[in-house]
Formats: C-alpha cells, sequence, structure tokens
C-alpha cells in the first residue's frame, strides 16, 4: 500500500503530465533546495527555475485518519543554490492557484476520504499505541469529521488526504487534469515575489 511510501506510486503517474508541460524530474542530489526523497519537476527558464515539489504530512500514518499531502510551488533565481539570493523568487501551494470548479471538485475528493475515516474507540487506539486514549486526541479526531467545503478552500491551508491506494489514485487524476492549468497559473505569475498572497490569486483566476 502507498500508505507508508505514497510519492512511490503518486510521481510515477505525474511524470508524464510535467514532461508535456516542460518541466522534467530532478533526479536525487540533482538540486540541493529539494528535499531527499521528495520527487520534484523542474523547469528551466533562462535566469529563472520553477520548481514543483510534493511534500508529504510530517505526523506521518494514522490508521484511522490516514495521511496527507500537498503541492508546492517555486521560482527562484536560476543561481540560487550557489548564491542563496532570492531576488524574485516565490513560493506558493495548490489551493491558491485553483479556481471555484477545481475547489469543487478538491471538496468531494477530500470528503470521499473523510467518510471512509472514523475516530477511533478506546480499545482501538490503546492496541495500536499502547497507551490509553486522551479526550483531547478523541476531540481533536472529530474535528477530522468535519466535512470540507469549497468555501473552506479558500481560507485554509487544506492538505490532500488518503487513506488507501484508491484514494492516492483518485488524487492522480485530479493532478493529471489540473496541472497543465495550474502549471501555466504559476507560470504566469511575474508580478509577485514571497510567499502567500492567497487571495490576491483566488481573485487572479476569478477574472480568466
Amino acid at each position: 500500500m502507498a500508505k507508508k511510501r505514497p510519492f512511490g506510486r503518486i510521481a510515477p503517474q505525474l511524470d508524464d503530465t510535467f514532461q508535456a508541460e516542460g518541466f522534467q524530474r530532478l533526479k536525487p542530489g540533482e538540486s540541493k533546495l529539494v528535499a531527499s526523497g521528495t520527487p520534484a519537476w523542474r523547469q528551466l527558464r533562462e535566469d529563472t527555475q520553477y520548481v514543483c515539489d510534493l511534500q508529504r504530512w510530517k505526523w506521518g500514518y494514522d490508521p484511522w485518519f490516514g495521511s496527507s499531502f500537498t503541492v508546492n510551488f517555486f521560482r527562484w533565481p536560476g543561481d540560487f543554490e550557489k548564491t542563496f539570493e532570492r531576488g524574485r523568487s516565490f513560493q506558493t501551494r495548490i489551493l491558491p492557484l485553483t479556481d471555484v470548479d477545481d475547489r469543487v471538485e478538491i471538496a468531494r475528493l477530500q470528503n470521499a476520504v473523510i467518510n471512509k475515516c472514523h475516530v477511533p474507540t478506546p480499545e482501538e487506539f490503546k492496541q495500536v499505541n499502547g497507551l490509553p486514549v486522551l479526550q483531547s486526541q478523541l476531540g481533536r479526531y472529530q474535528k477530522r469529521l468535519a466535512p470540507i467545503t469549497p468555501a473552506r478552500l479558500e481560507r485554509e491551508d487544506v492538505w490532500l488526504a488518503f487513506l488507501d491506494d484508491a484514494d492516492v489514485d483518485s488524487w492522480c487524476g485530479f493532478l493529471k487534469s489540473w496541472l497543465p492549468k495550474g502549471l501555466a497559473r504559476f507560470l504566469s505569475i511575474n508580478d509577485l515575489t514571497g510567499y502567500g498572497f492567497r487571495d490576491k490569486l483566488l481573485a487572479r483566476w476569478k477574472q480568466i
């Protein structure tokens, strides 16, 4: 199952899509800017490099709620690895590059995963973790059952959840269809530097 190493299942499914958009998969150790074991794709344009990578949720895999990942987008000067001069660097994630229809589909896929999750019983939790469950932990689990809405995706940095291989494949299907549009939007952002700009970016795609 992909729950332990989801990127080994995700990255090969996205390679052709990235390549069609002019992005090549970085080989291990090819860039100091990409964490070891992190799938990343890069496009070089004159004195600028555009990089897209996958980032897994740092808390690993939960047997009742699975895990999640996000897609990061970076613009760096071509010589950034040598100089570390940020210049016109820019960074964002997938959600600020989405429009309303994209967020409706992301919410649908996210809720399909949530519907398969459940709050563990005290017995289940102790069997897996060897410790009694705290009420505060049960409360956090209960909050994670809340459905995702497109409006919430406008406000929060929601990551793409998965519980099993079928969920991973569903996200791959979405990303393969969305990435051509998402990468084009990312490459068009030449007037912003730094990190953030969620509201400004979301407003931009409403006008297209």
